[in-house]
């Protein structure tokens, strides 16, 4: 999960960065866009880059943008929890991680972004909120969602739709994000 400053990816400057790799475990690596940012980027290079390693995310096509505008290419397979839940409900209307988490794990996540950040015209941007507050909510988010894909992915299979959403939906994030990158000419 990332944190960043804009929902826009094409504006998003990075925050911070949190990973999950066992449920109930998570680690969030804060940023300092003046000194920490291109360190941070070096560091996990070789993770975003390896085509070995599957990425797990909640609307992971936000984070394959914002890489690709620091030059980075998210590679490996991808599941993305937002498009799993919606193929398995398309009629449900909001496939958000917070009605993701209470549908499949019964679980209501801690901190509503608005409590963070605000709403509205008074609202602030992520790098302004206290590091340790958005460690918290980005490491929940990270842990959440590597939660659900096991959830999501076995309710796809059992629904007949793994290879829709594997051979269809995934390259399509990846297609959709290009897209976005490169603009339309008007």
């Amino acid at each position: 999960d990332f944190e960043t400053t804009s929902e826009d990816p094409m504006l998003a400057e990075l925050v911070g960065v949190s990973f999950s790799w066992r449920t109930g475990h998570a680690c969030y690596v804060p940023v300092n866009k003046h000194h920490q940012l291109k360190t941070v980027l070096d560091s996990l290079r070789p993770v975003f880059e390896n085509a070995h390693i599957a990425k797990i995310g909640q609307n992971i096509k936000y984070e394959y943008i914002v890489l690709s505008n620091y030059d980075i290419l998210l590679a490996g397979d991808i599941f993305d929890t937002m498009v799993a839940s919606y193929l398995l409900n398309p009629a449900k209307l909001n496939h958000n991680l917070e009605e993701i988490s209470i549908e499949h794990l019964g679980h209501k996540l801690t901190t509503p972004i608005e409590e963070l950040i605000g709403k509205g015209k008074k609202a602030i941007t992520m790098d302004l909120v206290d590091v340790e507050r958005v460690s918290a909510y980005c490491c929940e988010d990270s842990d959440v969602t590597f939660r659900l894909k096991d959830i999501l992915s076995k309710d796809l299979s059992e629904k007949g739709l793994d290879e829709l959403f594997y051979k269809v939906e995934m390259p399509l994030v990846r297609v959709l994000a290009a897209m976005e990158i490169t603009g339309v000419s008007i």
